[in-house]
């Protein structure tokens, strides 16, 4: 870990414990870093929240619209079919009528697309669930960085039982 150290607890050649605090590193950036992955966490997790809880129904909304003019398009096609091959209606509106049909379908299947991105198991959803779990990860590497900096230097004892340490520093 890179740091200034910020105070020093002992002086050269003074006898220390297991455990003692022997100097204070400035952890300004580790705690900055923190509140960033903090704050990406938070940011992922209402981006997940809202492919859920919005997305998803509004997308089905539209397709339920979209069906419900796709299902009207077709009741008028068959009604213009009827009517061009009575000879009562014109093939322009025919025409028309299968190009209205058309559309609708095409819309149908667009928004048959965005439920499934929308879903759990849909990209949108995917994506916003690798936001998380990435931005997770990030907090998860500046937690494990911060509590780096507040271990002892010498690491960790294998007793219980205290030792008395002399530290000498190289100047």
């Amino acid at each position: 870990v890179a740091s200034t150290v910020r105070a020093v607890h002992i002086k050269e050649g003074d006898p220390v414990e297991q455990g003692q605090l022997l100097v204070e590193l400035d952890d300004s950036e580790a705690r900055a870093s923190l509140k960033k992955a903090e704050a990406a966490v938070s940011q992922a997790r209402a981006g997940r929240y809202e492919v859920a809880k919005l997305a998803a129904p509004a997308a089905e909304a539209v397709l339920r619209q979209a069906e419900l003019n796709h299902a009207q398009a077709k009741r008028l096609l068959d009604q213009e079919e009827t009517l061009f091959a009575g000879g009562v209606g014109t093939r322009a509106a025919f025409d028309s009528a299968k190009t209205a049909l058309g559309l609708a379908a095409s819309q149908r299947q667009a928004a048959q697309l965005q439920v499934k991105a929308a879903s759990s198991g849909g990209s949108q959803a995917m994506v916003a669930a690798a936001g998380v779990a990435q931005a997770n990860a990030q907090l998860s590497s500046c937690q494990k960085l911060r509590s780096a900096s507040a271990r002892p230097f010498w690491g960790r004892g294998r007793s219980a039982a205290p030792q008395r340490h002399r530290v000498a520093f190289v100047g």
